[in-house]
């Protein structure tokens, strides 16, 4: 037996021992057991669907809206209706030109995001998960609520820290951390939080929290061999969905996550740019080397493969070897990350990992290939809010059939439902049929308002300002889509996007012109701003 596989069971031998820090308090149901034959489906598989500017179409079956605050659904064996009935007039207003259905859909996210608020101020995560999640609030944090809901976002990361002050890792494959290591994707939505309010009191606050788990984690759970971190894959944490049946907790301990590593990586680079905006220099170069060391450790030691990097590396008892299964949010993160030119992500050779992911009729499955006789949920799934992470990705790299197609599949599935519903069948695109699901799931929710915000009208935030890249298909009948109030920091916009296509032609600021690829620096006060697309490279 090797040294290196006897210290790490000698590891989880004491850790079981003792309390595990960062346990979750909301444990997640039993995995489910393998089955011989999958369920039997009541939906037709692979069914054509188009979304028009008010409807939704499947076969026979189909959803209207009939304002931007009513749609009526006939998909399912009664109709089912959605009205708006909460007061969003204090969020952001999406205004599509002779589209009512992408304007209810949107307001629905709206209204469903308020809806999945606690009386405490914390976001549950979704109409049958009462609970706060690590993942799920980080997630829909970093998509979009940090920018519209900053208070309840930081109720809801503060949640999530216990008694040593570090983050609290959910439950997953046999208990939890160090065997489940995702726990790092807190600080993404962290520092988007800072990035959306400025303030400096959370900046300290999130500083100090995120150096004490990184801390632990590069101490306990960090291979010495490779330099890479140990545990499962981030949100697929259902092992019989992902892993070959005889793999046990320690053996998912001893492998290597893609996506849980590109995390750690990513949250040594944060915290070094927290370090550099609260003044100190020393740790912000440590942190930004340890990071980009992390980068090339993971460029090193994952394959690239079609154009995709592996769902993880097997232990090394299998001679640490990538799997044959890729992940769509793993391989989208890699592009999003990737594409920020003052991280060392760039170290990763992502390509166009847009246009390499596989897709079905209805939509961006989870993983791909499936577990053989394993029911749907990770496995044979689809889940909105990945499925904004590869319309995200898509908008990155300027594959804007590809951030079409992602925005469709997410259109059609909230309208059929009235809902933005946690997962769907891969192959029959209904939520029946699935392990477990939710309707107005946070990460979906987000997932669809990150698709507007980040996608359509192409916000984003760094230390100096707001910049801009949108990415506009041609769905829309009417020439202009518009976005009002939208509040970051003491800063309003509006903005009004004028033709089609992923690259501006032409933008102002107040009436003035403005150089696209200059951000809108930091400021208290409201920005008019128009922009002007036109077709780039991948729309012609």
């Amino acid at each position: 037996m090797k040294p290196g596989y006897t210290l790490s069971l000698l590891i989880l031998a004491l850790i079981s021992a003792i309390a595990l820090i960062g346990c979750s308090e909301e444990p997640l149901p039993p995995p489910p057991e393998p089955r011989a034959e999958l369920p039997e489906r009541t939906y037709p598989l692979n069914e054509n669907w188009t979304v028009a500017a008010d409807r939704v179409v499947q076969g026979d079956k189909s959803a209207v809206a009939l304002s931007a605050e009513r749609i009526e659904s006939a998909y399912f064996r009664r109709e089912r209706i959605w009205s708006l009935r909460e007061d969003i007039s204090a969020l952001p207003v999406f205004t599509a030109e002779g589209a009512p259905l992408y304007e209810a859909l949107y307001n629905m996210a709206l209204e469903e995001a308020l809806e999945n608020v606690r009386s405490d101020g914390a976001f549950m995560a979704g109409r049958e998960w009462n609970g706060v999640w690590t993942r799920d609030i980080s997630y829909a944090i970093h998509l979009s609520l940090a920018g519209i809901l900053p208070e309840s976002s930081r109720i809801s990361l503060m949640a999530k820290v216990n008694e040593y002050g570090e983050v609290i890792q959910d439950t997953g494959t046999g208990g939890s951390w160090p065997i489940s290591t995702d726990r790092v994707v807190w600080a993404i939505a962290a520092w988007e939080l800072y990035l959306a309010t400025g303030d400096a009191e959370w900046l300290g606050e999130a500083r100090s929290i995120l150096g004490n788990t990184l801390m632990r984690d590069l101490s306990v759970a960090l291979d010495p061999a490779s330099g890479l971190l140990y545990g499962e894959t981030s949100f697929l944490d259902w092992r019989e969905q992902t892993y070959p049946k005889w793999m046990e907790p320690k053996d998912i301990f001893e492998s290597k996550a893609f996506g849980t590593n590109l995390l750690f990586a990513r949250a040594l680079e944060i915290y070094a740019r927290m370090s550099s905006a609260a003044g100190d220099g020393d740790r912000s170069t440590e942190f930004s080397a340890l990071a980009a060391r992390q980068y090339g450790r993971i460029a090193d030691e994952f394959p690239l493969s079609g154009g995709l990097y592996p769902l993880y590396l097997y232990p090394p008892i299998q001679g640490s070897i990538p799997s044959d299964k890729t992940g769509t949010l793993s391989n989208s993160l890699a592009a999003i990350f990737s594409a920020d030119p003052d991280s060392p992500a760039a170290l990763l050779s992502t390509g166009s990992i847009s246009a390499s992911l596989p897709t079905v009729p209805f939509g961006i499955p989870t993983i791909e290939p499936q577990q053989p006789r394993i029911s749907p949920y990770h496995n044979a799934g689809i889940w909105p809010f990945v499925e904004a992470y590869y319309g995200l990705a898509a908008a990155s790299e300027g594959n804007l059939p590809a951030f079409e197609f992602a925005f469709q599949a997410m259109s059609r599935n909230a309208a059929l439902f009235t809902s933005h519903m946690e997962n769907l069948v891969y192959d029959n695109g209904h939520s029946e049929g699935t392990q477990i699901n939710s309707e107005r799931q946070l990460w979906s929710v987000a997932g669809y308002l990150g698709m507007v915000y980040r996608g359509l009208f192409g916000i984003g935030f760094d230390e100096i300002g707001i910049r801009f890249s949108p990415m506009v298909p041609d769905i829309f009948p009417g020439e202009t889509i518009s976005l009002e109030n939208y509040r970051v920091r003491d800063t309003v916009l509006n903005l009004e996007i004028r033709g089609r296509g992923s690259v501006i032609a032409a933008m102002t600021v107040n009436g003035e012109e403005h150089n696209p690829f200059s951000p809108i620096v930091w400021t208290p006060g409201s920005f008019d701003i128009v922009i002007e697309m036109e077709a780039g490279p991948e729309t012609g």
